[in-house]
């Protein structure tokens, strides 16, 4: 694996969903605040789309990881009950 401060790092992690929605958040908040800044409605508008975007990555992200968990425990229950 690569060292995380690498951009090849950044990449990875970004790829694999642990730090994409992330980052969109960051970039949409700051294109929104640059935008409201120099009064610009369409960066405003495309910031808050990109927070958007982040957020709908952070949850499904979650989602996933709840659904891995449970398949996860469902398996070893199957699993124990043909042991026992």
């Amino acid at each position: 694996l690569a060292e995380s401060g690498s951009s090849e790092g950044a990449l990875l992690r970004q790829e694999d969903g642990t730090m994409g929605g992330q980052i969109d958040q960051g970039k949409g908040r700051t294109e929104e605040a640059v935008g409201v800044l120099v009064g610009d409605k369409d960066l405003e508008r495309e910031g808050k789309v990109q927070r958007a975007a982040g957020d709908i990555k952070e949850k499904a992200k979650e989602i996933a990881d709840d659904v891995k968990k449970t398949t996860e425990n469902l398996v070893d229950k199957v699993k124990s009950a043909f042991k026992g």
